[in-house]
């Protein structure tokens, strides 16, 4: 599997949320929500048919 085209969405450390490709130096969006970001990255997901695979949760955020 070609691990560089995978997205994440993370925490950001300066605060918000990031989505970032598989060892990427620099996140590619930085938002202010969770759901923000993960909007962002499975709609980047699908129109360039990569694989959204680590999905970081807030606390108290339910599971998918």
């Amino acid at each position: 599997m070609d691990h560089r085209a995978d997205l994440y969405v993370l925490p950001h450390p300066k605060g918000g949320w990031q989505v970032r490709r598989h060892a990427a130096a620099k996140a590619i969006r930085r938002v202010a929500s969770y759901q923000e970001a993960l909007e962002i990255a499975a709609r980047m997901a699908a129109n360039e048919q990569l694989s959204l695979l680590a999905r970081y949760r807030p606390a108290g955020e339910p599971s998918a």
